[in-house]
């Protein structure tokens, strides 16, 4: 009943499920895992990487161009020379630039532009339209509320969702998944592929094939 066990030699992992254990333990720049009193510790050097769980300490650091991470009062900053990659996370700006065939993100009113030459890539990102060129080739995509398509010559994939149903059409290829209390299941042409989940068991058929967990 419930019988779960791990182990691992050199730099040490132990898992038991019963009595509830779980160890985890690596030297050379130290990772520490517990579970119990909720210990978890990272810790790195060469431009500073920091791990804490308890009382939530989350440090990132890198020079080189900078690279920041907080997480307490919520700082976050990237920044990039030669090209231009800026991120902050308060006000929310987000700003990408590469000149070169030009490639542009703006986060804030959600501008994002792709262009490139030969061969032509050509992005644009506005209310629910996402429209590609590449030479003689065009693929476009557009998504609405609960339903998305793409078209690429004479190719159109589409694919909806509803209350607990995801279906996707390719041409004469029909792909369903549905999903209830404690059932998924999922077809596809002849195949069907079905999980249930009860007390402490998880089964999964398909075809002839049947897998079950304890």
């Amino acid at each position: 009943m419930y019988q779960f066990t791990c182990r691992w030699a050199m730099y040490q992992f132990t898992c038991r499920w019963a009595m509830y254990q779980f160890t985890c333990r690596w030297a050379m720049y130290q990772f520490t895992c517990r579970w119990a009193m909720y210990q978890f510790t990272c810790r790195w050097t060469m431009y500073q990487f920091t791990c804490r769980w308890t009382m939530y300490q989350f440090t990132c650091r890198w020079t080189m161009y900078q690279f920041t991470c907080r997480w307490a009062m919520y700082q976050f900053t990237c920044r990039w020379a030669m090209y231009q990659f800026t991120c902050r996370w308060a006000m929310y700006q987000f700003t990408c630039r590469w000149t070169m065939y030009q490639f542009t993100c703006r986060w804030t009113m959600y501008q994002f532009t792709c262009r490139w030459t030969m061969y032509q890539l050509t992005c644009r990102w506005t209310m629910y339209q996402l429209t590609c060129r590449w030479t003689m080739y065009q693929f476009t995509c557009r998504w609405t509320m609960y339903q998305f398509t793409c078209r690429w010559a004479m190719y159109q994939f589409t694919c909806r969702w509803a209350m607990y149903q995801f279906t996707c059409r390719w041409a004469m290829y029909q792909f369903t998944c549905r999903w209830a209390m404690y059932q998924f299941t999922c077809r596809w042409a002849m195949y069907q592929f079905t999980c249930r989940w009860a007390m402490y068991q998880f089964t999964c058929r398909w075809a002839m094939y049947q897998f079950t967990c304890r």
